[in-house]
């Protein structure tokens, strides 16, 4: 796609007469191009920082600007979920204070982000007006497991937990893979982490003739491991109750785990109506309460996208909270 510039834009001329968008979706393809030096810069959510730190060793004078996203998190089912122990919620506490999540922003994602704990990024202005809300889940293997066997469960000469009937907890991560996003090394390392405790655990790659199939998609059986972007601006989208895919709507809405809380409906709905900003900061304090207290999800870090450019590529600044890396393309010029 070729683009001119508009000599009417109210910023004044861009300083760059003609751009070309290619559309490139395999990010070892756009680290080809880059190398090559037919591509100058990365649009886009599908260049991840593992793919950035790759290049910048071996392309001299290019830049990178990294971005927070959405958090990777593991949606609980909470329809016809197998095993049905996931729908204890001191069951799913255990498996959130099992979760080594500051081992994963290490080794994953260099030490650069956060933990999630809540969906709301520390980097936010408003993290300060709901931080003290947050349930927080620390690592601790000794506690995961006396919640565990809470339960009723002990362990087997394995290690694994057993249930009265002998029968070893089994669960199934299923893993959104694809566009270098770190989900599938996320659930790996998080299965790991599972197992550590005496919680068995798999991880299943959905094949790329089902990515796009709703139903598929929405009746995992226990877990679904995914990036979701910053959806602090459509709570109910993500989180009400009528957003959940379901056959009677043809298994359509991003309420991915499926979790329908008359509770929590209201409590957004009421944020979504209130106009003053205090209001809405107190209000989402109790959404993110709600959330972390009834472990509605199991947060985490933070992703980060990387926005790579060449040298000859100027006033490139990467992007911010709703926006893209051309925010400021008038800016942009070659050397």
């Amino acid at each position: 796609m070729l683009l001119e510039a508009n000599d009417a834009y109210a910023l004044g001329h861009p300083k760059i007469d003609q751009l070309e968008v290619k559309f490139i979706p395999d990010s070892n393809t756009v680290i080809a191009n880059l190398l090559a030096g037919t591509v100058d810069v990365t649009l886009g959510a599908s260049f991840s920082l593992e793919n950035g730190r790759q290049i910048l060793g071996r392309m001299p004078g290019a830049g990178m600007y990294l971005a927070p996203r959405g958090a990777i998190n593991a949606f609980p089912q909470f329809l016809n979920t197998d095993p049905p122990i996931v729908l204890n919620l001191q069951f799913r506490r255990a498996l959130l204070h099992a979760a080594d999540r500051q081992a994963m922003v290490d080794n994953l994602m260099f030490g650069q982000t956060d933990i999630a704990h809540s969906f709301v990024n520390p980097v936010e202005a408003v993290y300060r007006s709901v931080e003290s809300s947050i349930v927080r889940y620390d690592y601790d293997q000794r506690r995961a497991g006396e919640l565990v066997e809470g339960l009723g469960y002990t362990r087997g000469g394995d290690g694994m937990f057993r249930n009265p009937a002998g029968q070893t907890i089994q669960l199934r991560v299923d893993v959104q893979g694809g566009r270098g996003d770190p989900t599938e090394k996320s659930a790996l390392a998080l299965v790991d982490n599972w197992r550590q405790v005496g919680v068995d655990a798999e991880v299943f790659v959905i094949p790329t003739a089902l990515q796009d199939n709703a139903e598929f998609r929405s009746t995992f059986p226990a877990f679904d491991l995914a990036r979701r972007g910053n959806y602090r601006f459509s709570l109910y989208s993500v989180l009400g109750s009528t957003e959940a895919p379901l056959p009677e709507n043809r298994f359509r809405g991003g309420n991915r785990g499926r979790y329908m809380s008359a509770e929590l409906d209201a409590l957004i709905e009421r944020h979504d109506g209130s106009i003053s900003e205090r209001d809405r900061n107190a209000l989402l304090g109790q959404i993110v309460h709600h959330v972390t207290d009834q472990a509605v999800l199991v947060g985490l870090f933070f992703d980060l996208d990387a926005t790579v450019h060449s040298e000859r590529m100027q006033n490139i600044t990467g992007f911010a909270e709703r926006t893209t890396q051309a925010w400021n393309a008038h800016l942009w010029d070659v050397k």
